[in-house]
């Protein structure tokens, strides 16, 4: 399951959102081991508005962990801001409704007619450096 936290702090690095992960799953008597196999700190700026955005993307192995933390994160501060956390979804051309895949879909109304994607949204280079586990939960300061 991938995480996306949302409006991060522009400071974000990696071991912070480690850390916080961390913190949210110390509850409890018995604890599962969480696999995080991915985490990156993204850096997007908005070629229209000329504004920055922080995300941080986090990638655990089993769903029940990915909900948990979800659960137990969403709306809570993070380096002194609340923050939304939730599901990633990626989009496919596939489950899109605006696109129409056979004969069959031609007369089916869309309640949506327009793309909301931002159009002049750039990617910058990831502001953490790589951040990667296999089989355990491991972290590499920056």
């Amino acid at each position: 399951m991938i995480i996306l936290f949302r409006n991060v702090p522009e400071q974000t690095k990696h071991h912070h959102l480690a850390e916080h992960i961390e913190s949210a799953l110390k509850v409890g008597w018995f604890r599962k081991k969480i696999v995080i196999e991915d985490l990156k700190v993204i850096h997007l700026h908005d070629g229209h508005s000329n504004t920055a955005e922080f995300h941080g993307l986090v990638t655990v192995q089993s769903e029940a962990a990915g909900r948990r933390i979800i659960k137990r994160l969403n709306k809570k501060v993070f380096l002194g801001r609340p923050i939304i956390v939730r599901e990633y979804h990626r989009r496919l051309w596939h489950n899109d409704p605006r696109v129409k895949h056979n004969a069959q879909d031609i007369g089916m109304s869309c309640r949506r007619g327009t793309d909301r994607r931002r159009k002049n949204l750039d990617v910058l280079k990831g502001v953490s450096t790589e951040f990667s586990g296999d089989k355990a939960f491991h972290r590499h300061h920056s």
